[in-house]
């Protein structure tokens, strides 16, 4: 990915949190279509809001009673990285499920349809007008169905080869970082501490572009563990890594569970 949003990772600071938005009654002017084409059947859209924001999730060292195990760091994300390479995962397995399907890349970056994210699978008092603009703008673009990827919540789990590891709960798109777990080699059977994992927790809705009705969602979760190379322990886990094997990883961890979860959306069509 490119390189401002490794520096972004790097550098940003989190942002406070946002109160509640008002309704966005401007959402044709806040799309963009990215790959036009011809209407036909089998025409999908794909719109990605999970790409604005960027978490950094950090076990914490001490323990007791506390209510969050993790300590959380939310980096936005300025630029349509993320959500680019959502789309285009997406776009793969459309393309994988039947190569005469086409499809159509909404780009979106207002911040007040991010906000409403998970009122757009369902009609309400404040989504009706957000659908309403959203069915509109589908109709003008020809596309029969809309794919839409959000953030999901669940619990933070990441494989080893005899269990799991993980704390508290994480959502969206990014990176999980303990500090003090042990994890063993088999190869040489050494022990090393610490461990970094690109997680991506999403959910990826099928809607029906007429009606936007949802036709059916799955959860998409994946992870990649990394611990440090040559069993050396790190002072701090988050060096495990370099910035470029960071966005490598994400790409990678994004891929599989966007791809996947719409390859399994369109084989129940």
């Amino acid at each position: 990915m490119a390189s401002k949003r490794e520096d972004s990772i790097m550098n940003r600071a989190s942002p406070g949190r946002r109160g509640a938005l008002a309704l966005l009654v401007s959402l044709p002017a806040a799309l963009r279509v990215a790959h036009a084409v011809e209407a036909s059947p089998g025409t999908y859209a794909v719109l990605s809001l999970v790409g604005d924001q960027l978490t950094i999730i950090t076990r914490r060292l001490t323990t007791g009673t506390q209510l969050d195990p993790n300590d959380r760091q939310v980096l936005p994300v300025d630029d349509a990285s993320l959500d680019g390479a959502i789309a285009a995962a997406a776009e793969s397995a459309i393309t994988e499920a039947n190569p005469a399907s086409q499809w159509l890349h909404f780009s979106i970056r207002d911040a007040r349809l991010f906000a409403l994210q998970d009122q757009l699978l369902s009609p309400g008092a404040e989504s009706d007008g957000l659908r309403e603009a959203l069915r509109g703008l589908l109709a003008k673009a020809g596309a029969t169905h809309l794919i839409v990827v959000t953030r999901w919540r669940g619990e933070a789990s990441f494989k080893l080869v005899d269990g799991s590891v993980g704390a508290g709960k994480i959502m969206g798109v990014g990176f999980y970082v303990d500090d003090v777990t042990r994890t063993k080699l088999l190869s040489t059977g050494e022990i090393s501490t610490g461990f970094v994992a690109p997680f991506a927790y999403v959910r990826v809705s099928l809607l029906d572009a007429a009606t936007l009705k949802v036709v059916a969602t799955r959860v998409a979760v994946e992870s990649s563990l990394w611990t440090p190379p040559q069993t050396k322990d790190a002072v701090f886990a988050w060096e495990i890594m370099t910035a470029k094997e960071k966005s490598q990883a994400l790409d990678g961890v994004i891929h599989e569970a966007v791809s996947k979860a719409t390859r399994e959306l369109l084989a129940e069509r």
